[in-house]
């Protein structure tokens, strides 16, 4: 059954989901009253998308735990302070993002995996967003999560390979994060031995990169530049773009939004300096 659209639709949000890609964003006060409205117009508008299908009451569990928390434990219910939601579904990924003005907090020290305590009233949120999503991810602060699921095939993270000669061509697909550069590390090491010493990384359908994600594509170049070879970025603006990370270093590298354009060039390619680790 579908639900009639909420009585009170927040102004800044769109009536319906729009295919292929959709991206809505708004910034509500601290108080409950709006937190609810974001929710429950979430609720309706992922209702009739197919995509969604039975994994919406998941979403919208995971979506009221994290924006709660934002309000409660991060601005501490202070009016003056708001929360920033947004949501992105491309393809077979929904990324949801929540970000509060508070202190953050040391989730590093939290084990998501073990069971809360049910006598206490709270602890209970992390744990359920970590079941119900595939990827959870804080930044350094600790005052914004991002939350991925994948719809349909799509898993966390994919790398599709294509050759052109003795030349890479990486597309990145999922999140870049800690877990998926050790992945990564892995395949490249696999080109390299293979005598493959040009790559192009594609990052169009890259979801979320993390600061581990950029560090890796730095070890890449440096180690194709110690070989002789050279790396190449596609579409680096659109994942910075949608991330929360330190970009800075992969401005070293020319913004190609062209992948013929990029594999072109790249045969004349010469790295730019890396600053040491």
């Amino acid at each position: 059954m579908i639900l009639p659209p909420p009585t009170k639709i927040p102004p800044s949000f769109p009536k319906k989901v729009t295919l292929p890609n959709f991206h809505c964003q708004i910034t509500v006060p601290s108080d409950f009253e709006h937190i609810s409205k974001v929710i429950n117009h979430f609720n309706y508008l992922f209702q009739p998308v197919d995509i969604v299908g039975d994994r919406l009451d998941r979403l919208v569990l995971s979506l009221s735990e994290a924006a709660n928390n934002a309000l409660e434990h991060g601005n501490k219910f202070n009016q003056e302070k708001t929360t920033c939601i947004s949501m992105r579904l491309c393809k077979n990924y929904l990324v949801i993002r929540v970000e509060d003005q508070g202190d953050g907090f040391n989730w590093r020290a939290i084990d998501m995996e073990k069971l809360p305590d049910v006598t206490k009233p709270n602890g209970r949120g992390l744990f359920l967003i970590n079941k119900f999503m595939d990827k959870m991810i804080f930044n350094d602060k600790g005052n914004q999560v991002t939350m991925l699921k994948c719809l349909g095939k799509a898993t966390s993270f994919q790398i599709q390979i294509s050759t052109r000669g003795k030349m890479i061509l990486a597309r990145l697909l999922g999140v870049f994060d800690r877990e998926n550069a050790k992945l990564f590390r892995t395949a490249w090491n696999s080109w390299i031995s293979k005598g493959y010493i040009q790559v192009v990384v594609v990052l169009k359908n890259l979801e979320v990169l993390t600061n581990s994600g950029v560090r890796e594509l730095l070890n890449l170049s440096r180690c194709l530049s110690e070989k002789g070879g050279g790396m190449r970025l596609c579409n680096t603006n659109d994942v910075i773009n949608r991330s929360d990370c330190k970009a800075g270093p992969l401005k070293l590298f020319a913004e190609f939004d062209d992948t013929e354009g990029a594999i072109k060039e790249i045969k004349h390619f010469q790295t730019r300096p890396i600053p040491p680790r």
